[in-house]
């Protein structure tokens, strides 16, 4: 639901991932407050299912032309997740990351969410060795 204004009030889960992925038009500013304020709706396990999910962009509820736009705004999401919330995301999510990335991810673009991710990962094992050690 949008106000008067045409700012958004309301939306189910599904209708903000189709937003933040809109193959139309780039919403920066929504890109930016959805990054910002997911945690106080949903975890980052359900953002990245959903995020899939658009990844996968059914056959037939979205037109041919715009499956590789939807794409890769998933992709540049994934990658400001991971950027932004890096020290708060546990191994587990990375890996679904990872594994997803590996299986269904074009090789093209692929490079690309894997070296977020394996930046990701060197700055956690980082902080984490550096955490282990007495001060």
């Amino acid at each position: 639901q949008v106000d008067a204004s045409g700012a958004l009030v309301a939306a189910t889960l599904n209708r903000l991932i189709i937003r933040l992925t809109n193959p139309e038009e780039y919403d920066k500013e929504f890109f930016e407050c959805f990054l910002l304020t997911y945690r106080s709706f949903a975890t980052p396990e359900r953002i990245l299912q959903k995020l899939i999910q658009r990844y996968r962009a059914p056959e037939g509820r979205v037109p041919p032309d715009k499956v590789d736009t939807i794409r890769m705004r998933v992709m540049v999401f994934l990658t400001h997740l991971l950027d932004a919330s890096s020290s708060e995301l546990d191994d587990h999510f990375v890996e679904q990351i990872n594994i997803w990335a590996e299986t269904e991810v074009s090789p093209d673009r692929r490079p690309i969410l894997l070296k977020t991710l394996n930046v990701r990962i060197s700055v956690r094992r980082r902080l984490n060795i550096t955490l282990t050690f007495p001060v």
